[in-house]
This record gives structure tokens, sequence and C-alpha cells, in this order.
């Protein structure tokens, strides 16, 4: 059982690749990874609320969203935020 915790130890201690994020435990997951409304990293610092930046609007939840999916009728940001109050951008 302790050949499964030096294990677990130095993968937790390695460098993560760039095609990776490392999480604030140490444990390394794939980019895609980051910020899809799942707990990968079961710390939850891989869900950490960033900034969007202007091309892109902010979930209720956090997570950051083009634009473009903004009240196109599809629940983009997994919690229904990006189709709420949508009549107010559609006037005729």
């Amino acid at each position: 059982m302790s050949r499964c915790v030096i294990i677990s130890i130095i993968h937790y201690l390695d460098a993560c690749t760039s095609e990776q994020f490392k999480c604030a435990n140490g444990r390394c997951i794939t980019n895609a990874y980051r910020c899809n409304g799942n707990n990968d990293c079961r710390d939850g610092s891989d869900e950490v609320t960033y900034a969007c930046t202007s091309e892109q609007f902010k979930c209720a939840n956090g997570r950051c969203i083009t634009n473009a999916y903004r009240c196109n009728g599809n629940n983009d940001c997994r919690d229904g935020s990006d189709e709420v109050t949508c009549e107010l951008f559609f006037f005729d």
C-alpha cells in the first residue's frame, strides 16, 4: 500500500506539460478539462471563475462562452444563464 502512496505523490510533484493544466493540489489534467463544469482536479481549482474577454459572455457558473452563443436557444453555459432575458436583445 505504501508503494501506491509513493507513486501518487510522485505523480503530483511532476511538472505539467504545455497541454496540461496544473491544479492547485499539484495534479495535472488535460487543458480541455479546465472550466468544463466537472471537478477534474478533485480540488475544484480547474473550475475557478476567471475573467472573460470582451468577446465572451460570463455565465452564472463562471464559465466563459463566445458572445455568439448567447441567446441562441442552446444551453451553452450548462446552467441556462446564457438563455435568460434574451428577449431584451431581440427588438423588432
